[in-house]
């Protein structure tokens, strides 16, 4: 193999190393980035939770009745937004809604029967999933905000509220997470790129240095052999 194929031989396999190190971590990226989301839905929750538990005390006090500590709390956590559009809603373990924001024409339904446009009764699975672990994540498809003409995946926590036999949840959609990933994902090829074209441009410019003195030096070598009278170019380089 001619030393010109070597080194770019040497070349194309660092680049190929450099793609799959940016491959490896644009995917560890996209964990971290739908790690992140889901810990910070899961805190999320926990706030609705103890505002539950805060208006549950009041009950067990005897400072509020139960209907109204319920109604109370609920207008409460209604209220609350995250993100600008993210919220909560929360359901009892029949599972009947009890409250959403977004779908007020759900409250107070039997949600049996409730599914996504895949067929799965997401309802049901969140009583499941707390009855089986107390909370959880859930993945389904909703809309968002008050559109309900198109769907996206959505992964939800959901936490168990025993006192009053409610489950309270929040989602993250999956495309959010995605359109993230996406604009750090270019980033991160746009400086590889530019990367691999310097390391190109640097490895073309010491494979010259390296392949046409030798080029000479054969030439000299040839005549040489030939007992042809020759300059040696080259005797005052150090390599």
């Amino acid at each position: 193999m001619k030393i010109r194929t070597q080194l770019w031989v040497l070349a194309v396999t660092a680049v190929i190393g450099m793609t799959a190190i940016a491959g490896a971590a644009l995917f560890a990226l996209r964990g971290e980035l739908l790690a992140d989301r889901q810990s910070k839905t899961r805190n999320l929750v926990e706030v609705g939770y103890s505002i539950l538990t805060r208006y549950q005390a009041l009950e067990t006090s005897g400072t509020l009745p139960r209907d109204q500590a319920q109604q109370q709390a609920l207008a409460e956590i209604k209220a609350l937004r995250y993100n600008e559009k993210d919220y909560f809603w929360i359901n009892d373990m029949h599972p009947r809604m009890v409250m959403h924001p977004m779908r007020p024409d759900l409250d107070g339904k039997d949600l049996t029967n409730f599914t996504d446009p895949n067929g799965k009764a997401l309802f049901v699975a969140f009583v499941a999933m707390v009855k089986a672990n107390g909370q959880g994540f859930v993945d389904y498809m909703w809309q968002k905000g008050d559109d309900t003409s198109k769907l996206y995946d959505k992964m939800s926590f959901v936490k168990g509220f025993q006192p009053w036999g409610w489950i309270i949840g929040s989602g993250i959609y999956i495309d959010d997470v995605n359109g993230i990933f996406y604009q750090r994902a270019i980033l991160l090829v746009g400086v590889g790129l530019c990367f691999i074209v310097i390391f190109f441009s640097i490895g073309t410019v010491i494979g010259r240095g390296v392949t046409l003195p030798l080029a000479q030096m054969v030439g000299v070598m040839d005549r040489l052999a030939h007992g042809e009278p020759a300059e040696i170019a080259g005797i005052d380089r150090k390599d």
